[in-house]
């Protein structure tokens, strides 16, 4: 009998480290990944001594397989734009957006007649780029992340001839 509670042991200690190693490996990409070939690379968010907020511009090469991006660290009240610039706009650049997986865009667009592709809004935490090209087109990507803006909560409303009511966990 003394034996039996070791074997039981063993399997639940590897099944516990294979889920420890898995939840390391997903730090490492913020975003879910199935068999993708397509090279990533983090963005690389630097101060922005002119705008303010942080700035990442990279010059690069889209083709049918693509070339993705993510950058990390995003506060939600904070103004973002991201911009696609294509170099030669006779040769459109597919720009898909992604919060979670890289096997579905949550926005997409396609660079316009003068080569422009450009998001403006909020996000949350990590955006993931792909940029992809029916054939070889070489692009500038921006991204620019402001700081977060400040938001005022209003005062609470209440009439001056009641009390007021406390909440339940106040």
């Amino acid at each position: 009998m003394k034996n039996r509670p070791r074997s039981v042991a063993v399997p639940l200690l590897i099944a516990m480290l294979a889920l420890v190693g898995s939840i390391r490996h997903a730090a490492a990409q913020p975003l879910e990944v199935d068999e993708i070939k397509a090279p990533v690379e983090e963005l690389a968010l630097e101060p922005d001594t002119d705008l303010g907020g942080r700035l990442a511009v990279v010059q690069g090469s889209a083709d049918a397989e693509g070339r993705r991006y993510f950058a990390v660290k995003i506060h939600v009240m904070s103004p973002t734009v991201i911009a696609v610039f294509a170099d030669d706009p006779a040769k459109p650049i597919q720009v898909s957006l992604h919060r979670s997986v890289w096997n579905r865009p949550d926005a997409s667009g396609t660079t316009d007649a003068e080569g422009n592709y450009e998001f403006t809004g909020r996000l949350e935490s990590t955006v993931g780029i792909w940029l992809k090209a029916e054939q070889p087109s070489d692009y500038h990507l921006m991204v620019w992340v402001g700081d977060p803006v400040p938001v005022e909560v209003p005062p609470i409303f209440f009439d001056n001839d009641r009390p007021v009511k406390q909440t339940a966990e106040e």
